[in-house]
């Protein structure tokens, strides 16, 4: 049965695939008959608290940016360093784990039994246009790499996301978009604390210049399709890694919803 957590939408808890999966629902879901577009949030667990700042800040700024309703699903791991990686990498200390590099195989679960379920059990559309992949951190770094690497989602968001990761650079260069849907537009959202350069860690460190070259190349590509360069949007948010994760996260899946002029 669904819950609420002072909000209009409703939560529900699945394990799909053998990952603890939030769903939000929109407020008029269970009245209506309409099927809504999805955003599979990668390592959203606590989706109560996004949505929560999602709808508040929406209705208080109606005017700022129609943003169209859609179903959140939010999965957990507890595996970050296996499931948001592309390859294998080092560990970053002796106190961390190794990065395993199974984001690809991770992503043919999301695609193959994860939407499918839930496009089978909630009203949903199923198209690309329709479909929408986001993420934090390292899965922040997952969301981008799925741009490049599958076919079932037009639009990401990859917030704070940890494109120091080793050879992302060398990967992005090398890898080109293609063209997944006819009329679709793919569109990006990135966003980067101000201070996240300022890691101890002289792989972090390296963010925001791996985080803007990012933004240059996919720019590039998206311009190459003929597309706007304004379908990559970029901004900075105020602190650290680890500051206001839910908020930064709700500005994201603002940016996903916002309707086209």
């Amino acid at each position: 049965m669904p819950y609420t957590f002072g909000m209009r939408g409703s939560i529900i808890q699945e394990t799909l695939a053998g990952f603890d999966c939030s769903l939000y629902l929109p407020p008029d879901y269970k009245e209506s008959k309409q099927s809504y577009p999805v955003i599979y949030l990668l390592g959203g667990k606590d989706l109560s608290h996004i949505m929560t700042i999602l709808e508040k800040s929406m209705a208080a700024e109606p005017k700022k940016g129609q943003c169209k309703e859609a179903i959140i699903v939010g999965i957990d791991t507890q595996n970050p360093e296996r499931d948001y990686t592309p390859w294998e990498a080092e560990a970053l200390s002796s106190k961390s784990r190794p990065f395993t590099g199974k984001a690809d195989h991770f992503l043919y679960i999301l695609e193959t039994q994860i939407k499918t379920f839930i496009d089978k059990n909630y009203r949903t559309k199923r198209d690309i246009e329709d479909t929408s992949i986001a993420g934090y951190s390292l899965a922040g770094l997952t969301a981008i790499y799925a741009l490049y690497t599958t076919g079932f989602a037009l639009t990401y968001a990859s917030i704070s996301g940890s494109l120091w990761f080793p050879k992302w650079d060398d990967f992005i260069k090398k890898h080109h978009l293609r063209q997944m849907s006819e009329d679709g537009v793919i569109r990006v959202y990135v966003s980067l604390g101000k201070t996240e350069t300022n890691a101890s860690d002289k792989l972090k460190s390296k963010v925001d210049a791996r985080t803007q070259e990012t933004v240059k190349i996919l720019k590039e590509q998206v311009a190459s399709l003929g597309q706007d360069e304004s379908d990559i949007f970029f901004e900075y948010n105020e602190g650290g890694h680890w500051a206001d994760i839910p908020e930064r996260t709700a500005k994201g899946l603002a940016h996903l919803l916002m309707v086209d002029d």
